[in-house]
């Protein structure tokens, strides 16, 4: 029972560590997107204002 116990958390753990990674990877892929597309959004509107 108690090693069953211990592989358990042991994969919990690694899932825990999969989600986490997963989640940061995504969050910082949305921000870098959201980032892009501010930059983009505030040149383009410097240039149709100059026109």
């Amino acid at each position: 029972l108690r090693d069953d116990e211990i592989s358990t958390v042991q994969a919990l753990n690694h899932t825990y560590r999969r989600m986490i990674r997963l989640f940061i990877a995504v969050s910082m892929s949305h921000a870098v997107f959201v980032g892009g597309g501010l930059c983009l959004t505030v040149s383009c509107a410097f240039m149709t204002q100059e026109y």
